[in-house]
């Protein structure tokens, strides 16, 4: 059946209470109704009726570590970079020791 995803969330949300308080066999009745109605997959049908419309998650804190250098330090690192077309890491950190020695 074509039937949108938020009226079927708020059929789950309506069926939540009647879910709780009907018995196992009454409760399967109405999974088998929910999921023959909605098309979901079982699991997500139960899922649903139990906690409700999961939220996507957005303005979600970074994970991993903190940016450990500034935005000038980064634009310096790529001006170095292009300058020297854009060869590894490994050998721009030397490349950057041994620079950095003729320096005044």
């Amino acid at each position: 059946m074509g039937v949108k995803g938020d009226s079927n969330h708020d059929r789950a949300e309506a069926l939540r209470a009647k879910c709780w308080a009907a018995c196992r066999k009454e409760k399967g009745e109405v999974l088998d109704q929910f999921v023959e109605v909605t098309g979901y997959h079982r699991k997500y049908a139960i899922s649903l009726i139990r906690k409700g419309k999961i939220a996507k998650k957005t303005g979600q804190a970074r994970r991993g570590r903190a940016p450990v250098h500034g935005l000038t330090v980064l634009r310096a690192l790529q001006v170095a970079a292009e300058a020297t077309g854009w060869i590894c890491g490994n050998r721009l950190a030397s490349f950057l020791t041994v620079a950095a020695d003729g320096l005044p």
